[in-house]
């Protein structure tokens, strides 16, 4: 059916419930304890972190060190973090270590993260960067010396921390600091103090706060996502980390520091390059803890569950035996010595790896959720399971296996040396095999279901936030219950002219997209008192905001938003959607064989009538004649699927529309059409502007039309559609519409609204261009209906519609429903002032629609109203149209800020 469509893409932003909860003397408690210990080598061994370096160690700026703290719930469930001043840790002696805990505490290993804080000036571990260091006898021999010690230092470590549980409390909050610099995306020789910086980057401080129960702090847990690479000698330091812990047991007497690198693979921190530089980041970090500890932090509630596995992440194809062959003669450095080792199996009868067991953890302490991943993970990890888990969430990367670079798909398509050449440095023959960022999104989230922190879970914090303002408050109330199982309301609220006259439009629906026994009502003094209800025809069909009215073979879809007021022609226009059909109009749909034009229609008293149907056309062909509606020149040209009008300051009016454009990418042909059907073979769904001014000679408008612009069916099978136009506050119109990637690989074609600017009054169009974040960040939205409003309470234009936690498929999901501030200036959605309005509650089906609805700004209240009717909250089984249908319609009452 129709409505049916895949939700997948949501960039919703889930920020956790900030409530207080204040415990009493008898209530359950934490047990913490902490331990740490000096991991700095005895002897002058090699350094890890940078390729060029020639010789080991020479001094050290401050001792290296690991720390340890473990928690114990209420229920005696119990985890182990572990962070260390290291560059990395490989798999084979993390596993050791986590095996030696185990047999000493009995803690398993998804109780356990091991986490490196990624200080390029601490020391190399055996085994590790094989191809990278040329180190004689002596030195493999003092590194497999010091990683057999490091080794039994940490097991220590975590026994002695398991030993010395005390009553806690625990504490938890984000806060921020900005010395963060995306190296993929900056050219670090070309910044200077004015140099605008681009993104993305993760600002956050995540913070845990463990209290002994006389309140004094015990331990803090404090972590960042950026490259502790300011220094670049051969003496030990933790760089930025070390520096900013040593800065907060300062400030924290008897307290104990410990450091997590979040997803900073491509974050470096600049300027860099001094020992006053790395104190200074280190200071900056330490004062955004401080700011944290010192206002009120979320008390998390003693109960713990922990979630692991470990899935086969895949390499791209191997290189051939001629290949390596071609590399060991052309690479140069630790490339050529991979390539020369690699070969050498090779010839031996040996194989090269075509896949890695990447390790994924996810725990949650109270309503805390901290999702540990391995390797050099990249920003955009972070910034992706904020939006699908709550911003609030905990990421660390460097977790358990520090094996390679984790890109995103994006960014493995740019290549470079994150993506290729580390891979060697590694010891893995080839980048990673496109599609690694759903596999691992879609683990975290299995994980995060499996320790109860799921999707819901992250829309009801955000919902619930204490200490983040949302844009609005939101009020729902059953509106209109349906009638009986299997058939649902369907209405429409609209405003007439501009002053309090509304009209609802309202009927009942059993069949997809077609609403029965459709009738109108007028309110002349803003809803208090209503009119009888009249019958519009025998038949309607409702999609989005249109109502559509039968006629034989011909169906109109007589469009429901607020028609505006043109103050020129002193009339309301409004668009009208044409669909002619060769059977049934029940069977349309199905059928696949109708025709779609655009039409307009005017009221000079303030829609109580409309004049007739006047025909918007954008190349030469017959007008409609009902006499003949089959004429091919007619049928056949001028097609569309009309969207909204608009009247712009400049005296004009403006009407979208999608269009059949013809193919301009032969690669087109590859991809499935799902076009609206019987429009023109060869061609993609496309966009055009219809800008009219008022003729009073001819008591009429005269229409000019803009250039198309169009997607190719490689990014939207559909095209686009379900067009809203808007006029920002500098004159420019604004068109933002719905893609669709159905039938499309949704890796490589994820689920996006799309949008154009005119800088002309609608004649000209911009290129289409994916809607995002003021961030710069991508979000996820299916194809569903969505709509733009200025409210004239706060003079802000807000988007309304659905962002999806996870990439959309086609139509689906269709929740959460959000409303955006829309950033006037960047074009672009500001991420901050994401609030849902409604969302799939526990035990609804995922297949719950949240997207068909009207909108409009009561002209008294200044609040915003939204009809929406919630198919599928009971059911979504089609056996005869039932269940789907039996769904209440809705009214919410938005009360901006």
């Amino acid at each position: 059916m129709k409505r049916f469509i895949a939700f997948c893409c949501y960039c919703l932003i889930c920020l956790p419930v900030s409530c207080f909860i204040h415990g009493q003397d008898a209530a359950p408690r934490w047990k913490a304890g902490v331990a740490k210990t000096v991991i700095t080598p005895g002897e002058a061994i090699w350094m890890a972190g940078y390729a060029d370096r020639d010789k080991p160690a020479e001094g050290k700026i401050h001792d290296l060190w690991a720390k340890a703290l473990h928690l114990e719930d209420a229920q005696g469930n119990q985890v182990l973090l572990i962070t260390m001043d290291l560059e990395s840790i490989p798999r084979e002696i993390s596993g050791r270590i986590k095996e030696r805990l185990k047999a000493e505490t009995g803690l398993e290993k998804e109780q356990v993260v091991l986490n490196c804080s990624h200080t390029h000036s601490g020391p190399l571990l055996k085994n590790d960067y094989t191809y990278v260091y040329l180190m004689d006898d002596r030195q493999t021999v003092l590194t497999d010396n010091y990683t057999g010690w490091f080794e039994e230092r940490i097991v220590q470590l975590g026994k002695e921390a398991t030993q010395r549980a005390e009553p806690v409390k625990l504490f938890s909050r984000n806060g921020t600091a900005r010395f963060q610099v995306n190296r993929r995306n900056n050219k670090e020789s070309e910044l200077t103090n004015l140099t605008p910086l681009q993104g993305p980057n993760d600002y956050s401080v995540p913070v845990l706060k463990v209290e002994d129960e006389k309140g004094n702090m015990k331990a803090v847990v404090f972590g960042y996502a950026c490259h502790p690479t300011v220094l670049s000698g051969y003496e030990w330091c933790g760089d930025y980390p070390g520096f900013a812990q040593v800065e907060l047991e300062k400030l924290y007497p008897g307290a104990t520091a410990l450091f997590f690198q979040g997803a900073g693979a491509d974050q470096n921190p600049l300027p860099r390059r001094s020992v006053p530089l790395a104190k200074q980041y280190g200071k900056e970090l330490a004062a955004a803890v401080e700011r944290v500890i010192d206002e009120p932090m979320r008390e998390l509630q003693p109960r713990l569950a922990v979630a692991y596995s470990e899935i086969e992440l895949e390499l791209a194809p191997v290189p051939t035996e001629k290949e390596l062959r071609e590399y060991a003669k052309e690479l140069t450095g630790y490339e050529k010595r991979w390539a020369e080792s690699a070969l050498a199996t090779v010839e031996g009868g040996g194989s090269l790896p075509t896949a890695y067991p990447y390790p994924v953890q996810v725990w949650r302490l109270g309503d805390q959720a901290i999702v540990s991943l391995g390797g050099e993970v990249l920003i955009s990890y972070a910034t992706r399971l904020k939006e699908l888990l709550g911003e609030d969430i905990f990421v660390m990367g460097y977790s358990n296996d520090v094996m390679a670079y984790i890109p995103s798909d994006e960014e493995l398509l740019k290549g470079g040396y994150e993506i290729i050449s580390s891979q060697r440095a590694y010891g893995l023959p080839t980048p990673w095999k496109a599609g690694l960022e759903k596999v691992i999104l879609d683990e975290v989230m299995t994980l995060s279901k499996q320790v109860g922190h799921d999707t819901y879970h992250a829309v009801k914090d955000r919902i619930e936030k204490r200490d983040y303002r949302p844009i609005c408050e939101v009020k729902r109330e059953l509106y209109l219950k349906y009638p009986r199982p299997g058939v649902a309301p369907a209405t429409a609220m609209a405003y007439l002219g501009l002053g309090m006259a509304r009209e609802e439009t309202r009927g009942y629906e059993q069949i997809s997209d077609w609403v029965e026994d459709t009738k109108r009502r007028v309110s002349k003094d803003n809803g208090k008192t209503w009119s009888d209800w009249e019958p519009l025809v025998k038949r309607t069909q409702q999609s989005g905001d249109s109502i559509f009215t039968e006629a034989r073979h011909i169906i109109m879809f007589q469009s429901t938003s607020n028609p505006p007021y043109d103050p020129v022609s002193g009339k309301l226009i409004r668009s009208v959607f044409q669909r002619i059909v060769l059977n049934d109009p029940g069977e349309a749909l199905s059928s696949r064989n109708f025709w779609d034009h655009g039409f307009y229609e005017l009221s000079d008293d303030d829609g109580m009538t409309w004049d007739k149907s006047y025909q918007l056309n954008y190349e030469q062909g017959a007008d409609f004649n009902p006499g003949n509606w089959g004429n091919p020149e007619f049928l056949h040209k001028n097609e569309m699927y009309i969207g909204n009008s608009i009247a712009l300051k400049n005296g004009s009016v403006a009407i979208c529309a999608t269009i059949p454009v013809p193919y301009r990418d032969p690669e087109d042909e590859k991809y499935p059409s799902i076009f609206p059907n019987n429009y023109r073979e060869g061609c993609v769904a496309g966009v055009i502007c219809f800008v009219g001014r008022w003729n009073k000679t001819e008591n009429n408008y005269r229409w000019e039309k803009s250039n198309t612009v169009f997607l190719p069916r490689s990014v939207s099978s559909r095209g686009l559609n379900e067009l809203d136009i808007s006029e920002l506050e500098n004159g420019n119109l604004l068109m933002i519409m719905r893609g669709s990637n159905a039938g499309l690989d949704i890796n490589e074609a994820p689920g996006r609204k799309w949008y154009s600017v005119s800088k002309d009054g609608g004649l000209t169009w911009e290129p289409i261009k994916d809607l995002r974040y003021d961030t710069g960040e991508t979000f996820y939205s299916s194809a569903t209906f969505h709509k733009t409003i200025r409210s004239s309470k706060t003079g802000k234009l807000y988007w309304i519609g659905n962002i999806t936690l996870t990439p959309a498929n086609g139509n689906f999901p269709r929740y959460p429903l959000q409303i955006v501030e829309i950033d006037e200036e960047k074009v672009a959605l500001k991420k901050h002032t994401v609030t849902v309005i409604d969302t799939r509650a526990p035990g609804e089906p995922e297949q719950v629609q949240l997207s068909n609805f009207s909108v409009l700004e009561d002209r008294e209240t200044k609040n915003i109203e939204i009809y929406l009717t919630r198919y599928g909250e009971n059911g979504v089984e089609e056996v005869k149209g039932q269940d789907v249908f039996t769904a209440s319609a809705y009214k919410y009452t938005l009360y901006l800020h």
